[in-house]
């Protein structure tokens, strides 16, 4: 979606408001702009509250001079409280709002670290390969840069998709 709206040539938000986005660059969608966008309500029309609170890290519960400073935190989704009426003009649909909310990569199980995070090294491109989970084990992978939402190269490599188990039979772990 990011790299589509770049070739469209559609600006990203934070053009419309440069003095709220002056630590952004304006010059192009990214794809955590897309995500977020996808996963906050607030862009299907509807008014959101309660997203954050703030926590004042008291030593003593309920004594504000006992503070060790204010921090923001997210509350977790099922506490937001989302308008039943459309407030400001949509940006999504609630249909692709809704579609978006059901689509997850599978989760590796919890108690699996990945051995080689970040030690795997793509020689083609000089990335670091990705970990990931596929097909009930976990694996890495380059797609050199593929997932950026800049234009598509159609003459780049192909990803390059490794097992970890043959890469630590193969060095020897």
């Amino acid at each position: 979606m990011a790299r589509s709206l770049n070739v469209l040539g559609v600006p990203p938000p934070s053009v419309h408001d440069r003095v709220r986005n002056s630590h952004r660059t304006g010059e192009a969608w990214t794809l955590r702009t897309v995500a977020e966008m996808l996963a906050n309500s607030r862009y299907t029309g509807r008014q959101v509250w309660n997203r954050q609170r703030t926590d004042h890290n008291e030593t003593e519960p309920g004594d504000r001079r006992t503070s060790r400073g204010s921090v923001r935190r997210w509350n977790p989704k099922d506490k937001w409280v989302t308008s039943a009426s459309v407030a400001h003009e949509p940006l999504i649909s609630e249909v692709d709002f809704v579609g978006a909310q059901s689509v997850s990569a599978v989760p590796a199980p919890a108690d699996h670290r990945y051995a080689l995070t970040g030690l795997v090294i793509c020689r083609l491109c000089g990335r670091r390969f990705d970990a990931h989970w596929v097909h009930g084990r976990p694996g890495y992978r380059c797609r050199h840069g593929s997932t950026r939402a800049g234009p598509a190269s159609a003459a780049g490599p192909k990803p390059i998709y490794l097992r970890e188990d043959v890469l630590v039979a193969t060095i020897g772990l």
